[in-house]
């Protein structure tokens, strides 16, 4: 995330956590810590990070990308793999949706609206395949 103080207006109409919202509430400035945009530093979609844009075609889909960074940060753990997955396919969900969101509320041109919603299926197929890693990290389990 860039150094500008966090500004709620930008995830107004977007899904979030209760959690998320407590912290941008709160304490917004906390977020800048967990929230760094498309793309991930670790895993497999760290070699590709910088190369990930955080816009499609030219809108900023930073904000549904910070709510998708937090929901694979918070929580850290889970009582089995089988919840933490479920978990992951809600984060991956929510991001698709908060994705479709802002191409609704940003596309008056159809064609524009089309191409970015097809680049959105793009985004999500590639959380849903190559995520996981970046999820899992710093994730605890406790074996039940």
């Amino acid at each position: 995330m860039s150094s500008k103080s966090i500004s709620k207006d930008k995830y107004e109409g977007l899904e979030y956590s209760e959690e998320f919202g407590r912290i941008l509430e709160e304490n917004p400035e906390k977020l800048k810590d967990i929230c760094n945009g498309v793309g991930s530093k670790v895993g497999a979609g760290k070699l590709i990070y910088h190369f990930i844009p955080n816009t499609i075609y030219l809108l900023d889909i930073t904000p549904a990308s910070d709510i998708h960074d937090f929901d694979y940060t918070y929580p850290d753990k889970f009582d089995s793999l089988t919840e933490a997955y479920a978990y992951k396919r809600m984060a991956d969900d929510r991001f698709y949706d908060n994705v479709l969101k802002l191409i609704d509320k940003h596309s008056s041109n159809p064609i524009i609206k089309f191409l970015r919603k097809r680049r959105a299926k793009e985004y999500f197929f590639a959380l849903t395949e190559f995520g996981l890693s970046s999820f899992l990290k710093g994730k605890n389990f406790s074996h039940k």
